[in-house]
This record gives C-alpha cells, structure tokens and sequence, in this order.
C-alpha cells in the first residue's frame, strides 16, 4: 500500500469519526413530547363542547381551502408559470474545459500532468510526492527575462499548488485565479486572487504580505489563512495562524485585526464583521474532503456544483436556508453526495441534466 492510498485511508476515517462526533451533539426531535405539548395547548384552548366543535369544523373548512388551494396550484392554468417564477438559479453550468492555465503576459500554457508549479530559482526537479513544473526566470542564453505578471488559472473540478518565489505556498480551489508578478521587486508582495484560495505565507518583516480582491485587502507579515471572495459573493478571510491586518479593497483603510480561529467578511453595505471561524472546517478542501458543519444547503450545493461542474436551481428557494452537517470526499461520486443529502434533507435532491435540482 503506498503512502498516498494511507493518506487519503486516514483522512477518510478522521472525517467519519468528526461527522460522527458532530451528529451525537445534535439531538434528534422529541415526537412525542411535541405532540403531548400540542395536545396540552387544545385543551387549554377548549372550554367545553362547544368550543371544541367550532375549533374541529374550523380546522377541517381550513384543510379543505389548502387542499383546493393545492390541487389548483399544481394541476391549474397558471401552476407552470408560477413554478417558473419560483425557480431559482444560484449556480450556472459551464461548457469550458477542464485544464488549468498558466498565462505569462500574452501567452498562454496548459499545465497539464502536473498538480503545482515553482517560481523559486531553486525548483528545478520539482518536490518529493508532487508532481511539479518549474517556471524559469532566465531565457536560454541566461539573459534575465523582463518583469511580467503571471495569472494561473483553475477551472471547475481541479485544484492547484502555486509556490512563489519567496516560498510562500498557495492551494488555488475550482474556479479560481491568482495573479502575482514572478519575482518580488518592491517594498510590498501583493497578489490578486478571485475565487478561494490557502496561503501559507513565508515571513518577511520587512516585506509585507498583501492579497487583494475588489471588496476586501490583507496584509500579513507571515501567516497562514484562506481568502475566498468568488464573484456575486461577499468576501471573506479565515485566519488558522499568526495574525492579519483587514483593509478596504477600495479605500486601502485598516477595518480590522484577526487573531487564530477568527473570521473577517463583508456585508452588502460594505462593512466588515468579524466572528469566530472553525478553521478545522475551512482548511478540509485542501485535504480534499467537503466539510460542512451547520451549513445552509445553498452553501453546500454551490461547492458540489463548482467541484463537479454541475449547475444548482432550486425549485424551492426557502429550502437554501436549510442547515445540516455534511461531509464528502472530493473524489467520490457526485451521485453519492446526493444520496447523503436526500437522507439528511425533508425534500428531494436530485441530479437533472447539468443541474443539482432541489424541489
């Protein structure tokens, strides 16, 4: 067995033992002390027979009204057109291809048969269990080749490993881009991320760390943390270790400072709030596993969908809020993941098409 198969064994178990673990604080409902109480509440309500009987006919004049209200809805003249209005689409499919990209200035390179690339002078073989491309800084004459930016891409179903000149190691998640010049230059490192990605930033006192997106900016020193900011969603910083500085993307001004185990994110108004983080959960994509610990279903869905490029529409928008803890393995069976859910969930889940279609 190779180290690699025990690996992905432990992970497994470690995340079945969590699940099992947060499942046992979650009590499941009392059926009968909830009908006990409801049925203390009519007889509290009821003084005599005559209440009772005028509490019975109003009830059954009411199930009929739904039960006619019902029947028009689904089987009426205008039942498809209000489900039309209904429907939902939080997440679209995409016909793109599945390759990650590395474009330097005006070209464009596949990164194909490998899982990370180097920009250290030193990376010439790669790393021990990886398999790694090494991007040079010098022409084949040994001539220094002029500055220029450099943008690597992850498409839907792939993540990557980009490790910087300075040794900082970033994990790009699906559908995610990086962009950062290949050597640093100048008194700040600063690179731009859309989509969500897991830095280990190497220490530099005297060269501060910046990520940027177009709602929030982090400055660190050397730390480790995950910055998340996908388009249509509300930027959001995890910080795991040492400490980060949060700033306004727009305005560069200082908004807050987070200690380990905290969370920073954006509202739709523009401000910042922060709150504590579960960061076991936040770091469990780069060890390529779902975890999700009192989730809302939307949340859930979204991440399946970007993993296994499959669009999410709910026929039902009130069901997004609903909350569950659900764990995955990013190598298995979409189809899998939906059975699970449909065993956690009061409603259907199903796969239509390109769509995760929640009803």
């Amino acid at each position: 067995m190779t180290e690699e198969i025990r690996n992905d064994d432990d992970r497994r178990i470690e995340m079945l033992a969590k699940t099992y673990y947060r499942r046992r604080k979650t009590h499941p409902p009392d059926v009968e002390r909830a009908w006990q109480a409801f049925h203390e509440g009519m007889e509290r309500q009821s003084h005599g027979p005559t209440s009772y009987w005028k509490l019975l006919g109003a009830a059954a004049l009411g199930a009929a009204a739904m039960l006619a209200a019902v029947v028009v809805f689904q089987y009426g003249p205008f039942a498809e057109h209000a489900a039309e209005e209904d429907r939902l689409v939080v997440l679209d499919h995409q016909d793109a291809p599945s390759q990650i990209t590395l474009q330097t200035g005006s070209r464009t390179k596949v990164l194909s048969g490998t899982d990370s690339i180097s920009f250290r002078p030193s990376a010439r073989h790669g790393i021990a269990g990886a398999k790694t491309a090494s991007a040079a800084s010098e022409d084949g004459g040994g001539k220094t080749v002029a500055q220029t930016m450099q943008r690597v891409k992850t498409p839907r179903g792939m993540s990557f490993k980009v490790i910087l000149e300075d040794g900082t190691e970033i994990w790009l998640n699906a559908e995610s881009r990086i962009e950062f010049p290949e050597r640093f230059t100048g008194q700040t490192r600063q690179v731009r991320v859309d989509g969500e990605a897991y830095f280990k930033v190497a220490h530099n006192a005297k060269v501060p760390f910046i990520v940027t997106s177009d709602q929030m900016q982090v400055r660190v020193l050397g730390t480790e943390f995950n910055f998340r900011h996908y388009a249509r969603e509300q930027a959001e910083v995890s910080l795991v270790k040492g400490s980060v500085e949060v700033l306004n993307g727009r305005t560069g001004r200082p908004e807050a400072i987070l200690k380990p185990d905290q969370q920073a994110w954006y509202d739709r108004q523009g401000a910042v709030h922060v709150k504590p983080a579960d960061t076991y959960a936040v770091r469990q994509w780069v060890e390529g596993i779902f975890y999700f610990d009192e989730a809302p279903l939307v949340e859930i869905l979204k991440e399946l969908g970007r993993w296994y490029n499959l669009g999410v529409v709910f026929n039902n928008p009130k069901h997004q809020s609903f909350r569950l803890h659900f764990t995955a393995m990013r190598s298995d069976d979409v189809r899998q993941s939906i059975i699970d859910l449909n065993h956690l969930c009061r409603f259907k889940i199903a796969i239509v098409g390109p769509n995760i279609v929640v009803n």
